[in-house]
């Protein structure tokens, strides 16, 4: 007979299975990913949006910025989309280092770009955010939307709250940027609910040049 109680089981059962084969595949994702990043050196991480398509000026600066820091010795990775992501890869990989993307299945974007040296590909954006936490020896924001402003304010809490190393958080485009660090200096700050240090975590620069002063300073992690 099948009872409320029998029911309940059965979904319990359900929910752990469901669970548990998450949890594996969260585990399998972040070894291979390990394993792939394990001997590449230092990592510069690229945020932007997957719209700035290669006619938009951020994109044309991305892709240089990619290319002179992979010359220089940096593997360089992006979410390995399209936009801003593109341009990341396109350029390191006509480089001298790695190009690398982490790639979350989505509706929108549903395959890797190819300017890929290493890409891996991902269910969920867990594994992908271990990824750049794990690997980057330095941080660039280009212009982007909710999901650069998700990933580039996780590396700056885990930074304000000493779960990952201090390493350079840079910010590209001062007319793109300025309106939200003037928000976080006027709201946040004036309410202390974080401290000048803290703000100064943030470096706002415009061009090649500054980026690559900002970044040259930046040590390899050891393995």
């Amino acid at each position: 007979m099948f009872t409320e109680k029998t029911a309940d089981n059965l979904n319990t059962k359900i929910k752990t299975t469901s669970t548990d084969s998450f949890s594996s595949q969260i585990a399998s994702d972040c070894e291979l990913g390990f394993n792939l990043l394990n001997d590449v050196g230092p990592v510069v991480a690229i945020y932007g949006s997957s719209r700035l398509g290669a006619d938009n000026p951020y994109y044309q600066m991305t892709q240089e910025l990619a290319y002179q820091l992979s010359e220089k010795g940096f593997a360089v990775m992006s979410g390995g989309g399209p936009g801003i992501m593109e341009a990341a890869n396109l350029g390191a990989y006509k480089g001298q280092s790695s190009s690398i993307g982490v790639h979350v299945q989505l509706p929108s974007e549903k395959h890797p770009n190819e300017h890929l040296d290493i890409s891996m590909q991902f269910q969920s954006y867990f594994p992908r955010k271990v990824m750049f936490a794990h690997s980057a020896t330095a941080v660039i924001a280009m212009p982007g939307g909710f999901g650069t402003l998700d990933e580039v304010f996780e590396i700056l809490t885990m930074v304000q709250q000493s779960k990952a190393s201090p390493i350079p958080v840079i910010f590209v485009g001062r007319d793109f940027w300025s309106g939200l660090l003037e928000w976080i200096g006027d709201k946040l700050l004036s309410l202390k609910v974080i401290t000048k240090s803290e703000l100064e975590l943030i470096q706002l620069v415009d061009s090649l040049d500054e980026v690559l002063d900002k970044i040259g300073c930046v040590e390899p992690k050891l393995k």
